[in-house]
């Protein structure tokens, strides 16, 4: 489930099939942010999705990058975020 080749269906899903906050952040907590947190590569992917014209699709780019805890966490250094 975790596999780098995975995340082209992720993406897709994210793209095509979120439509709303509480699936989008379920699916960034649960899905995305460990893709992430294992592959720190796909960071450049997920700053890509700040460009999108879809709403939830911009809005993962954040929420995948929180730690997936009660504590909210950001995994990725702020200082990186902030290059971007």
């Amino acid at each position: 489930m975790y596999e780098l080749e995975s995340m082209k269906y992720y993406e897709r899903w994210l793209y095509e099939c979120v439509d709303d906050r509480g699936k989008g952040d379920v699916f960034c907590y649960r899905v995305l942010n460990p893709m992430v947190e294992k592959f720190p590569q796909l960071f450049e992917n997920v700053i890509r999705w700040t460009g999108s014209p879809k709403t939830y699709f911009r809005r993962a780019a954040s929420v995948s990058l929180l730690q997936s805890s009660q504590s909210f966490k950001v995994n990725i250094s702020v200082d990186k975020v902030f290059l971007w």
